[in-house]
């Protein structure tokens, strides 16, 4: 998966699925509720342990890490 960022008056996260696995897990993803996370402190997850970033996931899945510095952000259903 391509993974960019353009910045032109906002800023946009550009995912683009190189094999048809990929682009079933992008039409997924847009299909439930989901909620953006970010962390500034080491977290750990499925084991595999990331420094920082933001993790975009369905809203239920994804409690927030009480010992994180969290923000989050809930994306509303397409409206299609």
């Amino acid at each position: 998966m391509q993974v960019e960022t353009i910045v032109n008056g906002g800023i946009s996260l550009i995912l683009s699925p190189e094999n048809p696995l990929e682009e079933e897990l992008i039409k997924g993803l847009m299909k439930q509720q989901n909620e953006i996370q970010e962390f500034r402190t080491p977290q750990t997850i499925l084991n595999k342990t990331f420094r920082n970033g933001i993790v975009i996931g369905k809203k239920s899945a994804m409690a927030p890490d009480k010992k994180s510095e969290a923000t989050t952000e809930v994306i509303p259903d397409d409206p299609k």
